[in-house]
């Protein structure tokens, strides 16, 4: 997952295409963790955690949100969370997508409002798309939407992160369309 391990350094500016508000999200650590998914301790393995942290740039002065990300590396899976104080939004997407892209992986959404385990979508596999006159190469889209609470799109690509976040939740009256404007990568 090298593709995807960024350092301290790290930043993406996103402009959301539906406010216009800039968001920018700094890595603040990349950190190797020990993790044990079985309770007798039989099976363990090794994840890379990348903490990141929100702030709104524009149209207003540099503003800390009050929203945590993190990317969790394990094996080829990388997870995603997110959670924000404000709102009370919190989800977390367990795997996100695998690397090498595979188009026949499950995952569970867990954390926003108690839901059942959803299953992702890969709607497509671009070998390159266009997003605020940058073009990205190799780009997944994948969709984790329960029709009624939530219906949200990732775009991912390699070297370079999520490119594009499309995050609709109408019972928390929270919609943004995050469009990866700048970036900077440290690995």
């Amino acid at each position: 997952m090298g593709a995807f391990s960024f350092q301290p350094g790290t930043y993406w500016i996103y402009v959301d295409s539906l406010s216009g508000r800039v968001d920018s999200f700094v890595v603040n650590s990349n950190q190797m963790t020990h993790l044990t998914t079985d309770p007798s301790n039989k099976y363990s393995t090794e994840a890379r955690i990348i903490w990141i942290t929100e702030y709104n740039i524009g149209p207003a002065p540099l503003v800390k949100d009050n929203i945590t990300w993190y990317y969790e590396l394990e094996n080829n899976e990388m997870d995603i969370s997110y959670s924000n104080h404000t709102n009370g939004i919190d989800l977390s997407l367990t795997p996100l997508f695998n690397y090498p892209y595979q188009p026949n992986f499950e995952t569970l959404y867990t954390g926003y409002m108690n839901l059942s385990p959803d299953t992702p979508n890969i709607d497509f596999l671009y070998s390159s798309h266009l997003i605020r006159n940058n073009t990205f190469s190799n780009v997944e889209c994948v969709s984790h939407l329960n029709r009624s609470v939530f219906n949200d799109r990732f775009y991912i690509s390699p070297k370079i992160g999520l490119v594009k976040m499309e995050l609709n939740h109408p019972q928390a009256s929270f919609n943004v369309i995050w469009e990866l404007e700048r970036w900077h990568v440290v690995f």
